[in-house]
């Protein structure tokens, strides 16, 4: 997968030269990372949009105990394109090791590197991508069906539930997502290591 690498690498610098050049506009949201009601860490999301380009990034840091003291940091950066998805890539830091995912656009198919925790996937996705995880702490998931999930390399269902409430199956198990007047407030997340939840700590727009 050394192209897929290099692919990934140029289109981060590619990245990186578009929001250099002119004015983009920038969202920005921040959270709050809970374990049975304990703040074990945060996350901040954003998103900068300029022309037909725009570009997400998640980042999130915890610290929590499971028989021992478990340090994780994250990583997730998304480029789309005129609202096709370009690249996905992701990084995860933690006592197990360092695990990586990447989905990048090539021809007419998406290239999948990943390297997690006891799970790896190389299959490619062969049709475009609209919408992936991380646009869910920016935007409602209202009329998606189904979107990518970034650290895996899949697409993920999303089901609808009572107002405001969606669930993301996420390989036999679910995330659930709730909104009020568009924003999320907060999310209940699936973690091979302990479930948490991610709640919104407020809106200044």
């Amino acid at each position: 997968m050394k192209s897929l690498l290099l692919t990934t690498i140029l289109l981060l610098r590619f990245t990186s030269i578009v929001f250099s050049q002119g004015t983009a506009t920038e969202e920005v949201r921040y959270f709050d990372v809970k374990l049975a009601g304990v703040n074990i860490g945060e996350m901040k999301a954003t998103k900068k949009k300029q022309d037909t380009v725009t570009y997400y990034t998640l980042d999130s840091k915890v610290k929590f105990w499971f028989f021992v003291t478990v340090n994780i940091e994250h990583k997730t950066q998304v480029l789309y394109h005129n609202k096709k998805l370009i690249y996905s890539k992701s990084t995860s830091s933690s006592n197990k090791g360092t695990f990586t995912s990447a989905i990048v656009w090539n021809k007419n198919k998406y290239e999948v590197d990943v390297n997690s925790y006891n799970y790896t996937n190389k299959k490619p996705i062969e049709k475009s991508i609209q919408h992936n995880a991380v646009m869910l702490y920016f935007e409602e998931p209202k009329a998606i069906k189904e979107l990518l999930l970034d650290g895996f390399g899949v697409m993920g269902p999303v089901t609808p539930d009572k107002e405001g409430l969606y669930h993301i199956g996420v390989l036999g198990n679910k995330n659930s997502f709730q909104y009020k007047g568009g924003k999320l407030t907060v999310a209940n997340m699936y973690s091979k290591f302990k479930n948490y939840n991610v709640v919104a700590r407020g809106y200044d727009d």
